[in-house]
């Protein structure tokens, strides 16, 4: 990055975030994440490695079977100094032929999911941090 980082340059990175992943991308969605972080997933019981996360993303839902649709809504933008931001926001998330273990395919329909990534500007890239998803209950 270089200079500071800006609310526009942190909705620039959520956009191409989700148009990695809709491109089925998993070297480029893996490169979004620093090396030391930390993501859960929306049913997850504890964090993981964020590459971890990616790379069992992409095993679910990056084969040539499956379908899923993301609606993105709109994106706040906290700085947290000149290097780092958060970005919380809410998407809809629909998923056909998501890959389970054991090869089971599985749908999955998502009416909410809030999303919070923490970005930091590592070697001239915005990169997640910290990535939290999760649906409310009930």
């Amino acid at each position: 990055m270089g200079q500071k980082v800006t609310a526009e340059d942190i909705h620039m990175v959520v956009t191409r975030f989700w148009d990695v992943f809709r491109a089925k991308s998993e070297e480029q969605l893996r490169e979004l994440y620093s090396h030391n972080s930390t993501a859960f997933e929306v049913a997850g019981v504890r964090n993981e490695p964020g590459k971890l996360g990616a790379a069992r993303r992409a095993r679910e839902y990056f084969h040539p079977g499956a379908l899923f649709d993301v609606q993105i809504g709109p994106v706040d933008v906290i700085l947290l100094g000149e290097e780092a931001a958060v970005s919380s926001y809410t998407f809809k998330f629909q998923a056909k032929q998501r890959a389970r273990i054991m090869g089971k395919l599985e749908e999955e329909k998502f009416d909410v999911v809030r999303a919070t990534h923490v970005w930091r500007a590592e070697e001239g890239k915005l990169r997640i941090i910290h990535e939290h998803f999760s649906a409310p209950v009930g």
